[in-house]
């Protein structure tokens, strides 16, 4: 029997030993020593002073937005559990928070990787209610994966966590199961070669098509006839034209970083901005600062949207530079309220995945709907539907790399 020892950590409260899937496929003299790391690990809970700002680890649903680090941006900080069985939310909670602690993970990567394993454990279980777990085969894992109608990237990401949660069970914590981690293992190197081979780069559209995009969202950031939205997504494609930076990024500038500074040695005056990469490699890394030559078109736009930002009631209590219906804006919201604008969206590259592409829209003119898409990763903007007509050869699907 299992004594009841509950412990905690920096993120999380209400962690029952006796919960531990670990503990219960060790024999005695193993189960001690693991019990002693363990508390080297982590803390006993009547220690720990600050339970209250912690996760309750015993829950269905975790908040992990306690456990975002500085400068970190997560568009999904909640865990459900309750579609998982009972007997099988143990290994999967104590695994994340293996995971999460040993490579410092942010919490992006946590919730994709607990999407990931969700899917195919759910998937499995309901596909044969005979099924246990335990009883869950290398087969059954791989069928379920190449069967679905996946990407390569979609398939390693898959592999990916799938092996992760394995290794930890089978490796770690020494429980015997039907998975071969040889043979996921193999299958991961296999879509990661797959993934290098495909040719994902999507051709240059002609300059003189990139220059009439330019062209119409300098009329319409000028223009004061138009409305604060379509002013505002204008001045946001003139500056990631010209800074190349990610929307995520872009939507974190504040009012105070266009600086103009003199070059004693030329005597010549320069604009640039200062901002803080907010994309960080680890949860738990320091955001650094860069500063990026600014021209004069993007001087344009960005004092262009520290003049009409004041027409937002956020601006009183907020310095971000890009405001909507009276609030800050995130890369998912920017999306949405993008999305807002369109009266169609042509369905090219649906296949790609659309939680990096953001349709840009101006208004109508003479009947057309001026439309161009921004991918926020790269930069990437696509040709405009009425484009193709004004230049004949060019189609949607070509993007130019700025």
């Amino acid at each position: 029997m299992i004594a009841e020892i509950k412990i905690v950590d920096d993120s999380f409260h209400n962690i029952s030993l006796r919960c531990d899937p670990a503990l219960a496929h060790m024999q005695d003299a193993d189960r001690a020593d693991y019990i002693a790391n363990l508390q080297r690990t982590y803390q006993l809970e009547a220690s720990l002073a600050k339970v209250g700002k912690t996760i309750d680890f015993s829950s269905n649903r975790w908040d992990l937005t306690p456990i975002l680090s500085k400068g970190e941006k997560a568009a999904n900080t909640v865990l459900i559990f309750k579609d998982l069985p009972d007997d099988v939310i143990p290994y999967v909670k104590f695994f994340l928070n293996y995971y999460r602690k040993k490579n410092h993970v942010k919490v992006n990567t946590l919730y994709i990787r607990y999407t990931n394993i969700k899917k195919i454990l759910t998937g499995i279980l309901k596909s044969d209610p005979n099924i246990r777990f335990d009883g869950i085969t290398t087969g059954m894992i791989e069928n379920f994966i190449d069967s679905r109608n996946l990407s390569n990237e979609a398939k390693r990401n898959y592999y990916t966590s799938i092996l992760k949660f394995y290794n930890y069970l089978i490796t770690t914590c020494k429980i015997r199961l039907l998975v071969d981690l040889d043979s996921l293992s193999s299958k991961l190197d296999n879509t990661i070669k797959a993934v290098k081979h495909e040719d994902t780069r999507l051709p240059s559209i002609p300059r003189d098509v990139a220059k009439k995009i330019e062209a119409k969202a300098l009329e319409v950031m000028r223009g004061d006839n138009y409305e604060y939205r379509y002013r505002l997504i204008a001045c946001a494609i003139i500056m990631l034209f010209r800074l190349g930076v990610r929307i995520n990024d872009l939507m974190d500038f504040r009012v105070d970083n266009l600086k103009k500074d003199k070059i004693e040695v030329h005597g010549v005056k320069i604009s640039y901005i200062d901002y803080y990469i907010s994309k960080l490699s680890r949860h738990n890394s320091e955001a650094f600062g860069h500063s990026i030559f600014a021209s004069d078109d993007t001087v344009e736009a960005f004092e262009t949207m520290k003049r009409i930002r004041l027409t937002q009631i956020a601006s009183e209590w907020s310095d971000h530079l890009f405001l909507e219906d009276n609030q800050e804006i995130s890369k998912t919201y920017f999306s949405t309220c993008i999305y807002s604008t369109l009266t169609s969206v042509q369905q090219t590259n649906t296949a790609r995945s659309l939680n990096h592409i953001h349709h840009v829209s101006f208004p109508q003119q003479k009947g057309r709907q001026y439309t161009a898409r921004i991918h926020a990763n790269t930069g990437y903007i696509f040709v405009p539907t009425y484009m193709q007509k004004a230049c004949p050869g060019s189609s949607s699907k070509n993007i130019l790399n700025i």
